[in-house]
């Protein structure tokens, strides 16, 4: 396995994959093509232990495109502007200003529901592609997945009410993880599972 200097997510992000992205890796293997299409913090993507071929990565959210879209335009301008010596005062007004600009591009909380659903269909729709690695993301519960789906239970670093209940069902065609084996040295807790 080539390995390279791996980065760091630059924010914490709700439902982000900072412990989890040696796991996926391992599952995924140096695939041809990635394709994140919750992008979020891309701490996933970031984690990539292999040199980069060509990698996809979106999000529903416009304000999370746009910063990743600036960060490659511009790394050097949004490092001044994120670096601003502001007061809270500051701080608020900045944040009502982007909040409020933004609410028309955000992902709704009720789209969330039929939106983790639609993954979930494409994701049992191509899950036997042999062409495909796929990782599923998800809580106990929310996911039904076929039984050739590997199901590991992790941790985040979160501790909201779904805390200990992560869970990432791997497509057939991923490559075998030993989990166990991975996260004690991560410090997280996490096994396999019977789907």
């Amino acid at each position: 396995m080539t390995t390279r200097s791996q980065l760091r997510a630059p924010f914490p992000w709700y439902g982000g994959k900072s412990l989890a992205a040696p796991l996926i890796w391992r599952a995924f293997g140096s695939v041809p093509n990635y394709v994140e299409p919750f992008a979020g913090s891309l701490a996933t993507l970031l984690a990539r232990p292999h040199a980069a071929k060509i990698e996809t990565v979106n999000d529903k959210d416009g304000l999370i495109a746009n910063f990743w879209r600036a960060t490659q335009t511009a790394p050097d301008e949004v490092a001044r502007w994120a670096d601003w010596p502001g007061n809270e005062a500051d701080q608020h007004a900045r944040h009502r200003r982007l909040v409020d600009a933004a609410l028309p591009k955000r992902l709704d909380r009720e789209d969330a529901a039929d939106l983790s659903e639609l993954t979930r269909a494409w994701a049992i729709e191509h899950g036997e592609n042999p062409q495909l690695r796929i990782a599923l993301c998800g809580w106990e519960g929310e996911h039904e997945m076929p039984r050739r789906w590997t199901r590991i239970a992790w941790r985040s670093k979160g501790s909201g009410k779904n805390r200990g209940k992560e869970r990432i069902w791997f497509s057939p065609q991923c490559l075998p993880v030993n989990d166990g084996e991975l996260f004690a040295t991560a410090g997280a807790e996490l096994g396999a599972e019977a789907a």
